[in-house]
């Protein structure tokens, strides 16, 4: 087991971070504290600019605790932790590190949001740093608004196959489309929305959106089908099953039907399925792909003039 930090992809193992509660009881409350909050500072996401649960004001006081941290790393039993000093002050100033490691556009977005694992609000704010990301222009460093900074690597013709076979497969979260936030909001409703692809020749793909809105209650609206290459820019989505799932009062069970099989036989199943299928059409089955990297995507959907960007999970 490992606590990963999600711009540097740098594994703590476990066994460094255990807590001696042995040692720990005989030191002074004081070195004590110091001591938790080198574990905490190591264990949680207290390096993450923005965290998932953490708003930008607790992040702030978690920096501040990380100096106070270092300042006083000599009353920490450095044996006990299972590392020397010199790494520890490494660790503390990992902040300044991972900044210079992530392109300036893309860690500007991502701290403009509020969760890495679900879908966050729109606002004019977070679409302007989305398109900072589209529209880098890098010339000596320098971006077209002669701004220094770092660029963002991102992978040439995300439309073809043997570009993104190198990243698809696996899960992806929506976490920023104004388009859907919009609708649900004026129904006072909201989704949560993932992609599962899976590689291979068949590039299999299965999508579930979670619902929840006033009177029709929650439930899971998913679809499944295949994704190729349209073009260097663009690929396509062929959905070709669709089911549904409620989420009773009880809520017992919260997650979705793997597959259309899994659904319980009835007519219900099968007018779903042939009446979700005539919507699948080509006007919302390509997608010109904007931009690409291991872990961030953002593509168009040109119905409606807008983009849905997605992060790997």
């Amino acid at each position: 087991v490992h606590s990963v930090n999600y711009k540097t992809g740098i594994k703590f193992p476990m066994e460094v971070v255990r807590c001696k509660m042995a040692v720990c009881m005989r030191r002074s409350r004081v070195d004590y504290f110091f001591y938790w909050l080198t574990l905490l500072s190591l264990t949680t996401d207290a390096f993450m600019p923005v965290s998932r649960t953490r708003p930008r004001s607790t992040v702030r006081a978690l920096e501040q605790i990380h100096v106070s941290v270092a300042e006083n790393a000599r009353k920490v039993d450095s044996t006990a932790l299972g590392f020397g000093l010199s790494e520890m002050q490494g660790i503390f100033n990992m902040q300044d590190q991972v900044d210079n490691k992530v392109g300036t556009n893309k860690e500007k977005f991502l701290r403009s949001l509020s969760s890495l694992d679900s879908l966050n609000e729109s606002n004019s704010e977070r679409t302007r740093l989305l398109e900072n990301i589209l529209q880098e222009k890098l010339s000596d460093g320098k971006s077209i608004m002669e701004e220094e900074i770092t660029p963002t690597p991102r992978l040439l013709n995300p439309g073809l196959s043997s570009t993104f076979d190198e990243v698809a497969s696996g899960k992806w979260k929506v976490v920023y489309a104004p388009h859907i936030t919009t609708i649900a909001g004026l129904f006072g409703g909201n989704f949560d929305v993932e992609y599962n692809l899976f590689g291979g020749d068949e590039r299999s793909i299965v999508s579930h959106a979670k619902y929840t809105f006033p009177i029709i209650g929650t439930g899971f609206l998913s679809v499944s089908g295949t994704y190729d290459s349209v073009d260097k820019t663009s690929s396509r989505v062929d959905f070709n099953k669709i089911w549904f799932k409620p989420i009773g009062p009880n809520k017992e069970d919260l997650e979705p039907y793997s597959s259309l099989e899994e659904v319980p036989d009835g007519k219900v199943k099968y007018a779903i399925n042939e009446i979700g299928k005539s919507f699948f059409i080509d006007a919302v089955s390509i997608f010109p792909v904007s931009f690409l990297d291991e872990n961030l995507i953002v593509f168009d959907f040109a119905l409606l003039g807008t983009r849905i960007c997605a992060i790997k999970q």
